[in-house]
């Protein structure tokens, strides 16, 4: 069994709409099977669950045109293998004819529709972030770029632009170095809409809304990308000037076009139709490719987004197409309360094996039943550990989050800021203080990420069994010193300390440092010991062990 919005009814009736659990058995013909971990509330989605238009073409049918993280578990499509993530992006008719939609815990489809997830879009929750109105907005930002258009052109007008499209669209174009006339209806997000980069002007949608001359005066020099049609995209294309690029993907404002052929006659504007839907998979391919590269960083998307929980999806259709929440960018974690690893061939994620050895004697929570910003902070560490999950992350969210904050906003703070003291060093100071201590977990895990830092496989253990004698330098070594009697007996640390310090070209700040990163290792390896913490495997095996 697994959850899925389920919308039930008959063509021309009344319809009804739940959260379910439904039998494997329902899933409908496809040669791949997924798990989803994120999927998102697109408009049309929206347009689905309240029935305010007929979107659903058969009954039952599960909703969500997006989805993303989806874990294949069976695969019959030679593209895919079990383990593989994917990303599916409003393709053909899924979440409308074809009822396996995103808005589901599992999902069967053809493997036709599917690409791979790649980083950067590890964690999945980026890729839903971006979702189909992300990649629609690159498309149109490419089609500008066949007809010629370029940062020097002049000023793009982007309508819809606190919208899903339109919001990534102006951040795009902002990365691309063009200047954006940014349109909404929402002027009170003129802060949001500038502080995407791009948006150098902001134009009440009311401007363009109402019946205009078939041919204004020329105002748009460089392009457009215009989500809403109707009315909207006649004055748009009327304002154009000579030879003006114009990519219309949307529909917001109606599906009629009142204008006249003078533009495009008499001005030469090209009007350029984008259809995200039907898009053949290399272009779909190429557009992610370049969203990976022209939209950052992260935290942008963040900006852009409103999370709503699963069990909550349905009541928040209503809210997206009465244009309360900010972006059009509604992202539902669904079923993310999975314990992430590395598969064999695959930087993917799968359930973990119940058999394995708990790794603490407290109870670890799921990953979606934590808060959002510290999720997505596990689901990065994921991504730069190369698909497996530290465990201290886990059995540290045992404790209330502003704990868990705490601990790893201060660990960043002395371990990963500019300092005197490289990288290396400070994990030096980890490994020899934790072997002092008796932490199993912090000598085996920074004892890879020393080997890793210093590309040196022997390292690590020289410098747990007896730094002293380890090939690292004499300065290393009264670091070490330092450090060891800070962590063993900090009581009797005096000047002559810091003197030695001194003269192998530490400073006092330095010498605060040392104490810092010891003291906090020093709490974490009694943390760690009294969790009973157990080492990922795959730290034994990282920096060529």
């Amino acid at each position: 069994m697994f959850k899925a919005i389920l919308i039930e009814g008959s063509r021309g009736g009344d319809q009804q709409v739940a959260l379910k659990s439904v039998d494997e058995t329902q899933l409908p013909e496809g040669d791949v099977t997924v798990e989803v971990a994120y999927s998102t509330l697109n408009y049309k989605d929206a347009l689905a669950i309240t029935g305010k238009a007929p979107i659903a073409k058969t009954y039952p049918m599960v909703p969500g045109i997006d989805l993303a993280g989806g874990v294949v578990t069976e695969s019959d499509n030679p593209d895919f293998k079990p383990g593989d993530q994917v990303v599916l992006n409003g393709w053909g008719g899924v979440g409308e004819k074809h009822w396996g939609g995103g808005l589901a815990e599992k999902a069967r489809l053809s493997g036709d529709w599917l690409i791979p997830l790649q980083a950067p879009f590890t964690p999945p929750r980026q890729a839903m972030a971006i979702g189909t109105a992300g990649y629609t907005a690159m498309l149109c930002v490419i089609a500008l770029e066949k007809q010629g258009v370029k940062p020097d052109s002049g000023d793009i007008l982007v309508t819809g632009a606190t919208g899903g499209v339109g919001s990534v669209a102006v951040a795009i174009l902002a990365k691309l170095g063009y200047s954006v006339t940014a349109v909404t209806g929402r002027p009170e997000e003129e802060g949001y809409l500038k502080s995407l980069g791009g948006a150098k002007q902001i134009l009440d949608r009311a401007e363009l809304t109402e019946p205009g001359k078939p041919l204004a005066r020329e105002t748009w020099a460089g392009g457009a990308i215009d989500v809403a049609g109707g009315q909207v995209l006649a004055n748009v294309c009327a304002a154009m000037k000579y030879r003006g690029v114009v990519a219309a993907c949307g529909l917001a404002a109606g599906m009629d076009f009142p204008a006249t052929v003078a533009p495009f006659i008499l001005r030469g504007v090209t009007l350029c139709g984008v259809d995200s839907v039907m898009a053949p998979k290399a272009d779909r391919l190429y557009a992610w490719k370049r969203l990976a590269e022209d939209l950052s960083p992260p935290e942008l998307l963040d900006s852009m987004i409103t999370e709503v929980s699963f069990d909550d999806a349905i009541g928040a259709a209503g809210q997206l197409l009465e244009g309360k929440l900010r972006g059009g960018r509604v992202v539902i974690p669904v079923a993310v309360n999975r314990r992430f690893e590395q598969t064999e061939n695959n930087r993917g994620c799968r359930m973990s094996d119940p058999k394995e050895q708990p790794i603490s004697r407290f109870p670890v929570p799921e990953l979606g039943s934590l808060p959002s910003d510290i999720r997505d902070r596990i689901l990065k560490v994921q991504e730069k550990s190369g698909g497996f999950i530290p465990n201290v992350f886990l059995a540290l969210a045992h404790r209330p989050p502003d704990e868990f904050r705490a601990f790893f906003d201060y660990h960043d703070a002395l371990m990963e800021k500019e300092s005197n003291l490289t990288k290396a060093e400070r994990e030096m100071i980890v490994v020899a203080t934790s072997n002092l201590n008796q932490c199993q977990y912090c000598v085996v895990a920074h004892g890879a990420i020393l080997r890793i830092r210093e590309k040196n496989p022997l390292i690590a253990d020289q410098v747990a069994v007896n730094y002293r004698k380890a090939d690292i330098s004499e300065r290393q070594k009264a670091m070490l010193d330092f450090a060891v009697k800070v962590s063993q007996s900090a009581y009797a640390v005096n000047e002559d300390d810091f003197a030695t310090l001194r003269a192998h070209g530490f400073t006092d700040e330095d010498a605060w440092d040392i104490t810092g990163i010891t003291a906090f290792f020093g709490l974490s390896n009694r943390m760690a010991n009294v969790t009973s913490m157990r080492a990922n495997p795959e730290f034994y095996s990282l920096g060529g062990r």
